[in-house]
């Protein structure tokens, strides 16, 4: 009866370690298999930058700073058609308020109070815009 107790408590140590071997050598393949499947996955997005020629940042980037570009093209010809037409405006008054002075001293020029009369009553619609 010694014996066999002997050979048990001597047998559960060595069961005992090689559970614990076993488990080690599990923790060590699931690592490896992790670490395989990263690798994959690295190599897989190394291809795919591979193929579009850039990182999905930088493409995102370059796309973000194309369409502000597009956007400050956009809007420096609005600035550009905004100011064309105010120009023209301007210009379009500048005309008329020089017609209407030539006409106050065309009237001037031919003297008589009524010509005068009409002449400073023109004169005081000139530059008013």
């Amino acid at each position: 009866m010694i014996q066999e107790t002997l050979n048990i408590t001597a047998g559960k140590p060595i069961i005992g370690f090689l559970e614990s071997e076993w488990a080690k050598f599990e923790a060590a393949a699931k690592t490896s298999e992790v670490n395989m499947k990263e690798a994959q996955k690295i190599k897989e997005e190394q291809l795919r930058i591979e193929e579009q020629g850039e990182s999905d940042f930088a493409k995102e980037r370059r796309e973000s700073d194309e369409a502000a570009r597009e956007r400050d093209v956009a809007a420096q010809e609005e600035d550009t058609a905004r100011y064309d037409k105010i120009k023209a405006d301007n210009d379009a008054e500048k005309l008329a308020d020089v017609e209407i002075m030539q006409e106050v001293w065309r009237l001037r020029g031919l003297g008589g109070e009524e010509n005068k009369a009409k002449a400073n009553e023109l004169e005081k619609t000139a530059y008013t815009n």
